[in-house]
């Protein structure tokens, strides 16, 4: 019962500020198990976990003080008191905001007020120049005189008239520009991580190149990940799990990011094989002798791949984490985009 941490990471508990920070710092991290974390930088997930928490029963908490600002509880109103005075961060940041937000508010007013004014001064302007063309240009009566200046006014009237109608006309054009620029969260369709990618945004000459350079695993992954759809893996890199999209579930499900290493490599290995067997339908065609040895070189870097020691396999997976991690903010996006649909989340 009382005071407690909680590592926004793995959700293990400490009832000690310094002991939660220590577990946050320490150089092999804690493993994920909330996606959202993902997006949050060390220091952010820092932030949020050394926020104390409390753990009081019912008739505890009647007997507390509750800050509105941050929510901490205090054991009387003067220990409250003194909390929003000197350290409450919240409170300081609610009325930084408000003064920074009066003053933006005085310096729009301000500008709206020297545009009004400058509008004014121009209309004045273009008034005064009407009467002088006039006067100049025609041997009028003071009659005719007040008839013009009469008919000025009117111009000015219509202007005004005209511009609140094109103002009008701009502001329903807005409107409908709004409606048909608003762009709400859309669900999409993404690969299970189960299923074949999807290769039909890459080209024929790039699909030959793939074949013919020394790196045609980690080359073909670049690849992939440039089309949405396959944007199903998020990694890690500071822990031994990663995500993998599960289609048939319909949610990101953790798995150890080695073995998606190890079931990336076999889906490449097969999707290179399916494309030396396809190559005749590509327009950059490769002669027969040339696909045989491509294919036995896909096959010999699988299996060395599979026979490699702990150490070597563990430098070659730091290679297809570094291409994953560089497609990590896209994939959350898709997370963020197909989440509404999500049911295990």
């Amino acid at each position: 019962m009382g005071t407690y941490y909680l590592c926004k990471r793995c959700n293990i508990k400490y009832n000690v500020k310094s002991e939660i920070i220590k577990h946050l710092k320490k150089k092999n991290k804690c493993q994920v198990y909330n996606l959202e974390i993902l997006k949050l930088s060390d220091n952010d997930i820092l932030k949020l976990s050394i926020e104390p928490l409390f753990d009081y029963d019912d008739n505890q908490i009647k007997n507390l003080f509750r800050c509105k600002y941050c929510t901490k509880l205090y054991s009387s109103k003067y220990n409250l008191d003194i909390h929003i005075k000197n350290s409450c961060k919240k409170y300081k940041n609610e009325n930084i905001n408000k003064e920074l937000n009066n003053e933006e508010l005085i310096k729009e007013l301000n500008n709206e007020e020297l545009i009004n004014k400058k509008i004014i001064n121009k209309k004045d302007n273009i008034i005064e120049l009407i009467n002088e063309e006039l006067i100049k240009n025609q041997n009028i009566n003071n009659e005719e005189l007040n008839n013009n200046l009469i008919n000025t006014s009117n111009f000015n009237t219509t202007n005004n008239t005209t511009n609140n109608i094109t103002n009008n006309t701009n502001n329903t054009n807005n409107i409908i520009n709004i409606e048909n620029n608003f762009n709400p969260i859309i669900n999409i369709n993404i690969n299970g991580f189960n299923e074949n990618w999807n290769t039909d945004h890459i080209s024929d000459c790039m699909k030959t190149a793939i074949l013919a350079c020394q790196h045609k695993f980690s080359e073909l992954l670049k690849e992939v990940l440039e089309n949405i759809i396959n944007l199903n893996v998020i990694i890690d890199k500071e822990s031994q799990n990663g995500f993998i999209y599960n289609n048939d579930k319909k949610k990101f499900e953790i798995m150890n990011k080695d073995k998606i290493i190890e079931k990336t490599m076999s889906k490449l290995k097969d999707q290179l094989l399916n494309l030396t067997q396809n190559s005749s339908d590509n327009r950059f065609t490769i002669d027969t002798r040339q696909l045989n040895t491509i294919q036995r070189d896909i096959i010999s870097k699988f299996q060395k791949y599979n026979d490699s020691n702990k150490n070597k396999k563990k430098e070659i997976n730091e290679v297809f984490y570094n291409i994953f991690d560089n497609k990590k903010k896209e994939s959350l996006n898709n997370y963020d985009k197909i989440k509404p649909a999500l049911s295990g989340y």
